[in-house]
């Protein structure tokens, strides 16, 4: 069928997905911001006609600390740690500024026009503001961002320029001690005055985070007994646990309620995974809400930290990570 303009209406709608293709073609699929790939492309392009006398600023922003969500609650929670920095960081920027994925836990910025290097270090203090995240863990776990700027004149128009020495003024940034930045303008590094270069810690609380995740995360000390050290809001959910009742650290059996003929053998498993240095991939079943359900467990050990908590100091022990997905019984 054709319409009044002479166009298939099939055609129409080939265009519409052809569009929405490539559309997520050129974004990263976690993040939602824009891939390595395509931002790169547009900040070639945003160089190539920059006029003389004309200046921009590139960011490099890394996650401090990531790793540590990682190893510690699992990818799940890393991967919410991603989304809410691409969430943030988007919102320090312009929609007519370029932001992308690097790749991992670093993303990358283009602020073209009228930059100057006082806009520069408030535009990098702001990032540095946003993206601070805690979870109130045993031990507690802190996440922040360490930016490094360069600002470019007409005369620099290589991206691989100017990458390069953003890149080497992030360094610094982490080298200095990290939740900070760091500005190179020209060939010269351009000093912060001495209460701009760190910014300070107010974190938002990365609970927030965990409230939404499907998959239970849980910190388990394994000593003569095995103890639940923290749990996850959505672990309690799945459990049909209340939280405000529950007064951790309490038993693994008795936080779970796990089966009495599965106990023992989840115990022996775990202990031989922790005494092997090796992942734990393992089935067993809980009881909630006065039925029997199934769980699969993948549990990994993580080192032990001293914190500050009266619990750790008193408990030996290795901290392990359990991270548990429920599935119909």
């Amino acid at each position: 069928m054709a319409n009044s303009n002479g166009f298939h209406l099939s055609n129409l709608q080939y265009w519409r997905e052809l569009k929405i293709l490539a559309e997520r073609a050129s974004r990263d699929v976690l993040s939602g911001l824009l891939n390595r790939e395509t931002a790169t492309g547009y900040i070639e392009q945003c160089l190539r006609h920059m006029h003389e006398g004309e200046a921009c600023a590139l960011f490099i922003i890394d996650l401090d600390n990531f790793k540590q969500v990682n190893d510690t609650l699992g990818h799940l929670a890393g991967d919410q740690v991603i989304r809410l920095a691409a969430r943030a960081l988007s919102g320090c920027f312009r929609t007519t500024d370029i932001v992308g994925r690097l790749g991992g836990d670093e993303f990358f910025a283009l602020l073209s026009g009228s930059i100057s290097e006082e806009a520069a270090r408030e535009k990098a203090r702001a990032i540095c503001e946003a993206l601070q995240f805690s979870i109130g863990v045993n031990p507690t776990l802190h996440v922040s961002a360490s930016v490094g700027v360069y600002i470019a004149t007409g005369e620099t128009r290589e991206f691989e320029k100017l990458y390069e020495r953003a890149d080497a003024a992030l360094y610094e940034a982490k080298a200095e001690g990290r939740n900070r930045y760091r500005i190179s303008a020209g060939q010269r590094a351009a000093e912060s005055r001495p209460d701009a270069a760190s910014v300070p810690y107010t974190p938002v609380q990365l609970r927030a985070l965990l409230e939404h995740m499907e998959e239970g995360v849980a910190l388990v000390e394994v000593g003569e007994t095995l103890n639940v050290v923290y749990a996850s809001p959505s672990l309690f959910r799945m459990v049909g646990a209340d939280e405000a009742r529950v007064s951790l650290p309490c038993p693994l059996p008795v936080f779970s309620c796990i089966h009495p003929d599965d106990a023992a053998e989840y115990e022996r498993r775990l202990r031989d995974a922790l005494a092997g240095g090796k992942a734990l991939e393992h089935g067993h079943r809980f009881s909630r809400g006065g039925a029997w359900h199934w769980c699969r467990v993948r549990a990994i050990r993580t080192p032990r930290v001293r914190g500050q908590e009266r619990a750790a100091r008193a408990r030996e022990g290795h901290f392990r990570r359990a991270q548990e997905r429920g599935f119909a019984s």
